[in-house]
């Protein structure tokens, strides 16, 4: 496995606007890049209540998702940003371990292999860089960067809808909405602070996203109780081990 330093992905994310907050969305796609990756658009809906937004998420938002195979393993992921030659995926640790190579399929069936990605060192969160190479020009168009929005995540709180959204036998094909138990709590099995999430998890859906019900990342998901609760690495923690905050 060819692991790179962890401000190498920060310095990814920062060309390709993601964490930047430079426009209303808080991500733009770098000048400078190769790849042409447009940000999804968030869900506009008069009564949020009243609509199925997991639903919505997934016409709108399956072009951010991927399906990982790891092994005889199967988990999910999000599409974060671009670098000049390569996307940048999120997706959790525990999905990567131990493999050397990991085989990503995206929305649109095209799969490839890829043999760059690291895990952080607090959380259950990894990255993936997908060569551009390895992506056809006709491709590009149907993938999507999820919306990164710290201000918006920091507003969070307990009762907040969310949304989560995996690829355990497809991708994107697992959407769920739910309630968000706790924001920022700490739990021993993790060894630092997670959120806490009502909502349906199941396995293959490790690695998928956390989400508002405008559709912005919140966080990547990592486990589930079996009883309708779901934890997710927080989206300030991954960032911080990128040293943006």
């Amino acid at each position: 496995m060819r692991v790179r330093m962890i401000f190498a992905v920060l310095l990814c994310l920062i060309l390709s606007g993601c964490v930047s907050g430079d426009n209303e969305g808080g991500g733009t796609v770098a000048e400078e890049s190769i790849l042409s990756i447009r940000e999804m658009e968030l869900l506009q809906v008069e009564d949020p209540d009243s609509e199925n937004l997991a639903g919505m998420l997934q016409r709108n938002g399956s072009g951010i998702m991927v399906q990982i195979g790891a092994g005889d393993r199967l988990g999910s992921g999000v599409i974060c940003g671009v670098e000049q030659d390569c996307l940048v995926i999120l997706t959790a640790a525990h999905v990567l371990a131990g493999e050397e190579a990991i085989r990503v399929t995206f929305a649109d069936g095209l799969s490839v292999v890829c043999d760059d990605f690291t895990c952080m060192e607090v959380g259950d969160a990894g990255l993936l860089r997908v060569k551009a190479s390895d992506i056809p020009e006709e491709n590009r168009e149907n993938y999507l960067c999820a919306v990164i929005d710290r201000e918006i995540f920091e507003k969070t709180a307990a009762g907040d809808g969310c949304i989560v959204m995996g690829s355990r036998d497809g991708v994107a094909a697992e959407a769920y909405e739910g309630v968000l138990l706790d924001h920022w709590i700490y739990m021993e099995d993790y060894g630092c602070h997670m959120m806490w999430v009502r909502a349906e998890g199941k396995p293959g859906m490790s690695g998928g996203g956390l989400f508002d019900r405008q559709g912005r990342i919140l966080g990547i998901l990592s486990g589930e109780n079996g009883q309708g609760e779901v934890a997710a690495v927080p989206l300030s923690l991954i960032l911080a081990q990128m040293g943006t905050e």
